[in-house]
């Protein structure tokens, strides 16, 4: 009974020891050789040069190894995305030059060599403040340029070609900023790597200053003469042939708003004037010059007109009879009754009451044309006061 006893304690004994000899060291190896036989080579997945981190693919290796030198190496410390890649920090690595980094696993210790490229350091660009466009000198093997304002942090990708719709955006941008003078940065577009093709690192940061335009040209309106105080070095904006055309010196609403005279359209103009580009600075700033409408010509009868006037002896005799400071009239005589073309180059008389005005035969002589008009309004934009051209003319042929 005792013998039976033993021979079956011996029998668990024996059973337990092999269960642990399973457990503990059968079952461990297999899948441990199972994972060491599925290992591959240490590969490199996307290296970003914007955000400076490099995936490194483990590849069914426990462990990463980087060196500098193949002598040194050190574990790859990084946190693992879902694809099971380390995401290694790059930003440590110089850009004076490129950098050869050698990677390995602690199961395949074939040795990854990756070669990462050193900033281009020569990349230039420089801005034309006359014609308002830009250079760009050894871009290297970009496609693309990023900018942005010093004051943004938000980098535009924009082509080299000029004739692209993101680089003419950008012109357009520019011409925009130079209202006053800021400053831009520039640097060639970085291309993302991936396992063997490392990508393009972008250029260093060019900082370029973009000029303000100078000053808006100061104009005025003469309400006497209609004279508009331009200058050759000035242009003014052709809406119809879409071009900006050379003023001349002391042009005239009838040579650049004959629209908005009473004997045109009768309608607002609005004109945009700027002082013209040189070869040592580009064009102005923008004047916009608005010519009202003209009014119709003051109404010649009776005492309850506009003008009057009638003969008396040999005497002619001339009122406004609703003239005041407030409506203002004017005057001229053409002695010698020859109709004046060029009212630029004369004088005109001011009236402001309704006194009788009266000439003599031989200072308003018969054939002699007297001209009548409504007075203008020079513009003061502190004052709040618009411009108002002064009224088409009347006339009045003396026969006594």
């Amino acid at each position: 009974m005792q013998n039976k006893k033993m021979r079956l304690k011996q029998i668990i004994v024996f059973f337990g020891m092999f269960l642990c000899f399973i457990l503990i060291g059968t079952t461990p190896k297999t899948v441990w050789a199972d994972t060491e036989s599925s290992a591959t080579a240490v590969t490199v997945g996307t290296i970003n040069y914007d955000t400076l981190y490099m995936n490194v693919q483990k590849n069914n290796n426990t462990i990463v190894y980087y060196s500098l030198d193949k002598s040194t190496w050190y574990e790859v410390e990084a946190d693992v995305n879902s694809n099971n890649e380390y995401v290694m920090d790059i930003s440590w690595i110089s850009t004076s030059s490129s950098t050869t980094i050698y990677f390995k696993g602690d199961t395949v210790k074939t040795i990854l060599t990756v070669v990462l490229p050193a900033q281009n350091t020569s990349f230039k660009a420089v801005f034309n403040k006359v014609d308002g466009d830009f250079t760009f000198t050894n871009i290297g093997d970009s496609a693309t340029f990023q900018w942005r304002n010093v004051t943004d942090y938000t980098w535009h990708t924009v082509s080299y070609e000029m004739d692209s719709d993101s680089y003419l955006e950008f012109l357009d941008t520019i011409d925009s900023y130079r209202v006053t003078a800021t400053k831009i940065i520039i640097r060639t577009t970085s291309e993302n790597g991936y396992g063997e093709d490392v990508g393009i690192r972008s250029s260093k940061e060019v900082t370029v200053s973009i000029t303000a335009r100078g000053s808006a040209p100061s104009l005025k309106v003469n309400i006497k003469s209609l004279v508009i105080n331009t200058t050759a070095s000035m242009e003014y904006y052709d809406e119809e042939k879409d071009l900006w055309i050379d003023c001349d010196k002391n042009m005239t609403v009838a040579d650049l708003a004959p629209e908005s005279l009473y004997s045109g359209a009768g309608t607002a103009t609005t004109l945009l004037i700027r002082k013209a580009a040189t070869s040592s600075s580009p064009y102005s700033k923008t004047t916009a010059l608005v010519i009202p409408r003209q009014s119709g010509p003051p109404v010649i009868g009776d005492s309850t007109k506009d003008v009057t006037y009638y003969y008396e002896d040999s005497k002619l005799v001339l009122q406004f009879p609703k003239a005041s400071s407030t409506v203002v009239y004017e005057y001229l005589i053409s002695k010698d009754g020859t109709d004046i073309e060029d009212m630029s180059s004369v004088s005109w008389k001011t009236i402001k009451t309704s006194t009788l005005k009266k000439f003599s035969a031989n200072s308003v002589p018969d054939g002699a044309i007297i001209y009548v008009r409504l007075a203008g309004t020079t513009a003061n934009a502190a004052k709040y006061i618009d411009l108002v051209l002064p009224s088409q003319y009347a006339t009045i042929n003396v026969d006594r």
